[in-house]
């Protein structure tokens, strides 16, 4: 077989892989944390490197927007608590010009980089949350940006999908914006974003520490 062929032959076999990847995923079951997760979360997530101060770039997730009309200055910030097995998040956004504090609580389970949410104020409802993709730091330290999932359904139909961006930087290249939103496609998250109300990018200009 020529060089020519064999280079053809890897793009579709590629390319048929991708396209896999992408259509398993719909509006009829929440996908399972193994089916979403890249290999580096499965094999070697750290718990550790995960902690720490995010600011959200971009969300698909309703209860932010639209149910806030405009939300900036999202960020989020995680501490493990290993003595109650939770990850407690406290985040902030500004919503019609005020700072608002929400804390979240995500239990720990026995999945690699896979969590049950509640938000404290409606503690009846869980969220399962996945982390999806991470990008670890030169350093090796934390990850400098990750992608998180939640998804809610009932009788054979997905009534939610959150798709978080969370990035060290708060203010970030086009190119940067552009690799993490591609990365999500890449886990097949791409039925989601293309669907409602899409992708909605942060505005991160003119926020203060807290928000």
């Amino acid at each position: 077989m020529s060089s020519f062929l064999l280079a053809l032959l890897v793009c579709v076999l590629a390319s048929t892989s991708l396209l896999s990847v992408s259509a398993k995923f719909n509006y009829t079951k929440c996908p399972a944390p193994w089916e979403l997760q890249s290999d580096t979360v499965k094999q070697s997530f750290s718990l550790k490197k995960f902690e720490g101060l995010y600011y959200e770039l971009a969300l698909h997730d309703y209860t932010q927007f639209p149910v806030c009309p405009s939300p900036r200055c999202v960020q989020s910030y995680k501490v493990v608590d290993y003595h109650l097995n939770q990850i407690n998040d406290t985040f902030n956004l500004v919503c019609f010009g005020v700072n608002t504090t929400v804390p979240f609580k995500f239990g720990l389970t026995n999945t690699t980089g896979f969590f049950l949410g509640i938000v404290l104020s409606l503690p009846y409802i869980t969220f399962p949350d996945t982390v999806v993709e991470v990008q670890e730091h030169p350093s090796g330290g934390y990850y400098d940006w990750v992608i998180e999932f939640q998804c809610l359904e009932k009788d054979n139909h997905v009534l939610f999908t959150g798709i978080n961006w969370y990035s060290r930087s708060r203010n970030v290249t086009q190119d940067y914006l552009d690799k993490l939103l591609d990365a999500a496609r890449a886990r097949g998250l791409g039925v989601y974003m293309d669907t409602g109300l899409k992708v909605h990018i942060v505005d991160q200009k003119n926020c203060t520490k807290s928000g």
